[in-house]
């Protein structure tokens, strides 16, 4: 407990520091990250390596001061290009009833020093995979069309608009019978040179940041074979409930900002915890380390600094832990800048840590043949926290919502948390004991769970 406490009181004497101190330049920091790779972009891989496989991606879940999971997350606010298969866009209904877990962007980098042909493909376990890039041969639960038949409806021009009832359990009910998969059969590792043409155009989209990764060349035919899709990396998305190791609560404390425990439910330490507030203004961030087996507290950090500060300090350090956790300088750069609007940017409370790669396998488990010499994946869960000061506004704003004077109040409060508006309104209800309340607020609720795109909310 002591180490606890001072880990603890040495990471918000960090915080309290200038960020011009050595633990904090944004340019130290970044050169640190980079030490591994001085040639960055250029990869840390070599070819004595052999075959490799990295991967990285994003848990996302929004969580009450009490730790509990909150529903909602199937809206989306990173726009993806015209050519991902998206299971999602191709339907009127959406996963909205228990999907408090978002698997977001992750990425598999293929490195070899000769062109192989591998066999790949990956589950989610409790989940549904609902993006994918390139094609997939096979795809588990199958998309339908209209009338009931299996179709491959991302190759179609004319993509089906409702589900029939065969397929919309996978939909509108639990995820805790789902197994989806995606296959994505041979996948062609090309040779470290080539420069295939890749798919276009890709617009503002992120996607373009996990293409500056030297990586070789992948190429999928399509189901039909009659085409190819090629591409730096395979790309897949889904949406589901399974557990996480790390319970985040939060308390208020009279005249300090909340107190946030983390407790480790799994069997491994969990690393590199960071706990940040945004805001409007300005961010701060605090580096709350390691989890074990007993709960670490840290205080919501309230020392704001600079937004253009804040957000090349913290990406200089989140990309020192991905470094640090196995990945090539170029794909943690690369994961940073993809993020960067959504991790630093938009207003909120929010921890990262680094999930054990045993427990991703579990949740997400990949198939590789021929097996690597390594696989690497780095998944950075993130955790929106609702904590007692966040959830007082909510009330507040929920019973603007119920009275005529301020309900346009009430509701742009809501709307204006973007694709979080529906567990952050969820919460709000389930907080409420005034009846009047409740019946605004799911009034609401029910027109923010049709709208599936929103556009970004950020400080900018």
């Amino acid at each position: 407990m002591h180490s606890t406490r001072m880990a603890l009181i040495l990471g918000l004497i960090l915080t309290a520091c200038s960020s011009k101190t050595l633990e904090h330049d944004p340019e130290v920091l970044m050169a640190n990250a980079l030490a591994t790779c001085p040639d960055c972009p250029a990869s840390g891989y070599s070819p004595a390596d052999g075959f490799v496989v990295h991967e990285w991606g994003t848990l996302t879940s929004v969580v009450g001061s009490d730790g509990v999971p909150l529903p909602g997350l199937h809206h989306e606010e990173e726009d993806l290009p015209g050519f991902v298969a998206d299971r999602v866009a191709q339907v009127d209904a959406y996963p909205h009833s228990n999907t408090f877990l978002k698997m977001e962007t992750p990425v598999a980098y293929f490195y070899a020093p000769e062109p192989l042909t591998a066999w790949v493909n990956v589950s989610f376990a409790n989940g549904l995979l609902t993006q994918w890039f390139p094609w997939v041969k096979r795809v588990a639960p199958p998309v339908f069309d209209r009338n009931g038949v299996v179709v491959d409806a991302w190759l179609s021009s004319s993509m089906s608009k409702a589900i029939p009832a065969s397929c919309a359990e996978h939909f509108n009910s639990p995820f805790s019978s789902a197994y989806s998969s995606l296959d994505w059969g041979e996948v062609q590792v090309l040779s470290r040179s080539a420069r295939p043409s890749l798919a276009g155009p890709i617009g503002d989209a992120a996607w373009g940041f996990a293409r500056n990764v030297a990586s070789n060349p992948l190429a999928v035919k399509a189901p039909d074979d009659a085409s190819t899709q090629y591409e730096q990396f395979l790309f897949y998305r889904g949406l589901g409930e399974s557990p996480l190791p790390v319970v985040v609560t939060s308390q208020a404390v009279r005249c300090s900002p909340d107190l946030v425990t983390f407790t480790n439910t799994g069997a491994q330490p969990v690393g590199k915890v960071l706990l940040m507030q945004v805001t409007a203004t300005g961010a701060a961030f605090v580096e709350v380390g390691d989890v074990g087996s007993s709960p670490v507290e840290a205080r919501v950090p309230d020392l704001l600094m600079p937004l253009p500060e804040f957000v090349s300090t913290l990406k200089a350090r989140l990309m020192m832990n991905l470094v640090a956790d196995g990945l090539y300088a170029d794909e943690a750069k690369a994961m940073v800048d993809t993020w960067e609007r959504s991790y630093f940017l938009t207003p909120g409370v929010r921890a990262l840590y680094l999930l054990p790669q045993a427990q991703t396998e579990q949740i997400i488990p990949l198939s590789v043949t021929p097996q690597p010499r390594v696989t690497k994946r780095t998944m950075v869960i993130r955790v929106e926290v609702l904590g007692p000061t966040e959830e007082a506004a909510l009330s507040v704003a929920l019973t603007d919502l119920a009275s005529p004077a301020q309900a346009a109040a009430g509701r742009d409060f809501f709307l204006a948390r973007g694709r979080f508006a529906e567990p952050h309104l969820t919460r709000a209800i389930a907080l409420s004991n005034v009846e009047a309340e409740r019946v605004a607020g799911e009034a609401l609720l029910r027109q923010i769970r049709g709208t599936q795109r929103w556009a970004p909310v950020t400080a900018e």
